[in-house]
């Protein structure tokens, strides 16, 4: 997924969410918020599915202080893809731990910009929502940039 990022948008792309819905890597449909110019305060919202890229809107941002890209990250940078794997086996690892679910599932993953920043670590977050057919329930992991769990919902 990095390199399907970085081929449509460029290395140096600006991004305010990336969003993966799917269960367990397979079907995903990909959503991206993105910009080549976070001082033009425009962004494009992408999705990708069954190989394919289209462009769903415009966005238009509103920045109270700071620069735009203190809001915003990019891969291999602030973030990463393969973080975000590493956590997604780490949420498994601990839901299978503290509560003895082991058929979980990844159904939902994002890194996003939270509306309301103060610090960049805290305002970048890492999402996991797994979801497991024998309870009949999903859980929800929260991560801050630097990958440490600031919520585990059950």
């Amino acid at each position: 997924m990095n390199e399907e990022l970085k081929n449509k948008f460029g290395e140096n792309a600006w991004y305010t969410s990336i969003v993966i819905r799917g269960k367990n890597g397979t079907n995903n449909t990909i959503t991206v918020d993105q910009t080549d110019d976070p001082n033009s305060l425009k962004q494009e919202q992408f999705s990708y599915s069954n190989g394919f890229w289209e462009k769903k809107t415009d966005i238009s941002l509103r920045i109270d202080g700071g620069q735009p890209q203190d809001y915003m990250f990019q891969l291999d940078k602030e973030v990463s893809i393969e973080k975000l794997y590493a956590l997604m086996e780490e949420s498994l690892a601990t839901l299978e731990k503290e509560e003895g679910v082991s058929d979980a599932h990844v159904s939902f993953t994002s890194i996003k910009s939270s509306n309301e920043m103060t610090r960049k670590v805290d305002g970048i977050i890492y999402t996991i929502s797994l979801y497991s057919n024998g309870e009949n329930k999903s859980y929800s992991f929260v991560y801050n940039l630097n990958g440490e769990l600031k919520s585990f919902n059950k």
